[in-house]
């Protein structure tokens, strides 16, 4: 084996060592937990692994790979060069069910085919190229960055901060999510639990029924979240809707950013969200230049005096049942202005103390 596959400082506190399969095939070591690991990367390029402990030491195993010895053992960072599309990168542990394995930064100066494991990236992960599939149990790093990934499984709770330069293909969170997303655009993004305090961004203008974000799908809460999209958005549906703000196309005016517009210059180009579902809907912001069915729910009306709803050039279709006025509502088509506050006035929703709108521009 290279003798470069491992280096060590003088207080043998710090250790690195170089896994890839034109040098040590697999790194092994026991974490401060106590359950056994092992790290290896195929097919092409070299993983500079930086560990961190007490008493470092690593011995060449008799299959060449390498065996880390040592007290409270963790990774510090990650360093791989020369990976290409069909690399991957994967952490594997002995115990069923144990707990994730906490990973600083992790850089690559190309393309990555595949990052696995019951890892937390904690830490800011730069892939210089693309990334084919992510499939982790935590990502609580500052930055991820990218020229795009195609799959992201994350079985944990989620609080990246994704800075992609191209497309996002599908997202999946098994808890709970608080994040940014900022790509050119998103295939799909589904949260078992709640998602708050996010953003997506998404910068490309698809037309011609195609969508940027292909659909958002939250199984409990919606909360505090914003979703700025360029282009068509397929579908957004969640239990709870709370203080929300769902944009496609818009470019709002100053006066109006966070809020909804009111010109119809500020539809930047015509696309559409086709369908947005929920069985609550509070203080929450909806704007395309057309827009499909909108079921929000219980609709709670009052918003301290501050308005809040819908604003579209075409509304497909609205229903709801209304914390005060009338109570349930249904209308079809909406395409003008007076026929919108006609139908609103009918249902009560344009009483006093109903901050609920609906603007047709």
């Amino acid at each position: 084996m290279d003798t470069n596959a491992i280096t060590a400082d003088s207080s043998m506190n710090s250790l690195q060592v170089v896994v890839g399969p034109r040098v040590a095939k697999y790194a092994t070591f026991t974490d401060s937990i106590g359950v056994a690991r092992t790290i290896t990367l195929t097919a092409s390029g070299e993983a500079t692994v930086h560990f961190s402990g007490t008493d470092l030491g690593a011995t060449a195993t008799t299959d060449g790979g390498l065996h880390v010895t040592g007290s409270n053992i963790a990774i510090g960072s990650i360093s791989v060069a020369g990976a290409t599309r069909r690399s991957v990168m994967a952490f594997t542990e002995a115990t069923p069910n144990a707990a994730p394995l906490s990973i600083g930064a992790l850089s690559s100066d190309a393309t990555v085919g595949s990052l696995i494991g019951n890892v937390d990236l904690a830490g800011d992960i730069a892939i210089a190229g693309d990334l084919g599939a992510l499939r982790v149990a935590g990502l609580h790093g500052t930055t991820f960055s990218a020229a795009s990934i195609h799959t992201i499984t994350d079985s944990g709770d989620s609080t990246p901060n994704f800075a992609i330069t191209g497309a996002i293909g599908a997202v999946t969170v098994g808890g709970n999510l608080t994040g940014n997303f900022s790509a050119t655009n998103l295939d799909s993004l589904h949260v078992a639990g709640n998602m708050t305090d996010s953003v997506v961004s998404l910068s490309n203008r698809r037309l011609r029924h195609v969508n940027t974000l292909g659909e958002l799908i939250v199984g409990k809460a919606l909360r505090n979240t914003t979703i700025n999209s360029m282009g068509n958005v397929g579908s957004i549906s969640a239990s709870r809707l709370n203080h929300d703000k769902f944009y496609a196309g818009v470019n709002l005016l100053n006066g109006n950013v966070g809020h909804l517009p009111t010109t119809s210059a500020e539809f930047n180009v015509p696309v559409s969200i086709g369908a947005i579902n929920s069985r609550f809907t509070a203080d929450t912001d909806i704007a395309a230049f057309d827009i499909g069915p909108v079921a929000l729910g219980w609709l709670e009306t009052s918003n301290q005096s501050i308005p809040f709803g819908i604003a579209a050039s075409h509304l497909e279709a609205l229903s709801g049942k209304a914390s005060a006025a009338n109570g349930k509502f249904s209308f079809g088509a909406l395409n003008t202005n007076p026929a919108a506050q006609s139908v609103l006035t009918q249902a009560g929703l344009t009483a006093t103390g109903v901050d609920f709108v609906v603007t047709i521009l």
